[in-house]
């Protein structure tokens, strides 16, 4: 049998890693669903009850696994049954592909069974990028674009093939004028930050603050570069070093040392829902010191923990009554008793995050992950 259209796109999109496609069957991609059994060595099709659910359970992949969610539905009313899944990655900045079906090309326009317009429908769930198959070589670099666009800019983007379109014999696309050819793969950019759009502020760092013209150094920045958890600024040894001193020419010492010194700035990303911000950290003037409701609210922890172990309180509403206190609160409290060794020695130093208090860390305690190298990771410490 001659490979389909259906069959390409599959392989396409096994060959950009897709593995799992969540979706529901339907006249509208027959085609589709018949390369998915031809192709079950490659592909989980997780076959749900309802096409919202297929939406959201691609939303879920994305987040859980960082990669590309795809959801798969038929024409018409499959199609409107998306929407909200789509709209909940949309809005979360979730890389998803939906895949939908379409009435065959020759009856589109007269009002045949479950004919729907998706592009209005979906135009704006999936803005970045929503097109329609009509031709089997076609098929080659919608795909691509399809996921390359969705990775980029962490949106939706669907494809809608009509139901004649996947029965047709794959084809490339010819040499040939007009024609468009694609590849697959996507790298993540690194972001890097030329001067002088770095503010001469930030760039003045602790090591040339004696000096006196501090602002020299934004001058004479070749390349800031952001990671995760820092920033490293490159300056010119050598034009640095002239301006400081003052002079145009250098001392034979002084010349003979060439390329950058780097500096190097801890820095943290904190999020406040689909916003971050970056926070330059000063180690030279640390959080106000120890906390002591932190510590207290530690020390209550560990010892409410203490009298259940050593049976001196029957459990979470024993000591709720006796201190009086709501047991919503009391189980919270006994979170903390769990935290992990790095963060509870942060705190006796006094050396926490100065947006760590006593409040928010109870407050957040049902939440804290079960292992402390992600305990440590939610509160940078």
């Amino acid at each position: 049998m001659a490979e389909t259209t259906a069959d390409f796109m599959l392989k396409r999109l096994s060959e950009w890693g897709v593995s799992r496609i969540y979706g529901y069957p339907g006249d509208g991609i027959n085609g589709l669903l018949s390369a998915l059994d031809r192709a079950m060595d490659q592909f989980e099709f997780v076959q749900v009850r309802h096409e919202e659910e297929a939406a959201f359970m691609a939303c879920a992949h994305a987040k859980f696994t960082g990669e590309l969610g795809v959801c798969l539905a038929t024409s018409g009313p499959g199609a409107i049954h998306l929407l909200n899944g789509l709209y909940d990655a949309k809005l979360d900045h979730q890389p998803v592909l939906a895949i939908v079906g379409q009435a065959v090309r020759m009856s589109l326009g007269g009002d045949f069974q479950q004919e729907v317009d998706l592009h209005s429908l979906f135009k704006g769930v999936a803005s970045d990028y929503l097109q329609t198959c009509t031709t089997a070589p076609q098929m080659r670099h919608l795909v691509d674009r399809a996921i390359r666009t969705s990775l980029a800019r962490r949106t939706v983007t669907c494809l809608i093939v009509p139901n004649d379109v996947q029965e047709l014999e794959a084809e490339q696309p010819p040499r040939a004028h007009g024609s468009i050819h694609s590849g697959v793969g996507y790298e993540a950019p690194r972001v890097v930050l030329r001067a002088p759009i770095w503010p001469a502020d930030i760039i003045a760092l602790r090591p040339f603050s004696s000096c006196r013209k501090p602002w020299v150094v934004a001058a004479h920045v070749q390349r800031i570069t952001v990671a995760q958890d820092r920033i490293a600024i490159e300056v010119d040894r050598k034009a640095l070093a002239a301006r400081l001193l003052d002079q145009d020419a250098l001392p034979a010492s002084e010349a003979r040392k060439r390329g950058a010194i780097t500096i190097e700035v801890p820095v943290r990303f904190r999020r406040r829902g689909v916003e971050a911000k970056l926070v330059v950290l000063d180690h030279q003037h640390p959080a106000s010191g120890p906390d002591p409701n932190l510590i207290k609210a530690l020390a209550r922890a560990h010892e409410w923990f203490g009298q259940i172990v050593r049976g001196e309180a029957d459990g979470v509403g024993a000591i709720a009554r006796a201190e009086r206190l709501d047991r919503a609160y009391v189980t919270r409290m006994l979170c903390l008793a769990f935290l992990a060794p790095d963060i509870a020695r942060t705190v006796m130093d006094g050396r926490q995050a100065p947006e760590l208090t006593a409040k928010r860390l109870i407050r957040s305690a049902l939440n804290f992950p079960l292992l402390w190298p992600d305990q440590v990771d939610m509160f940078r410490c």
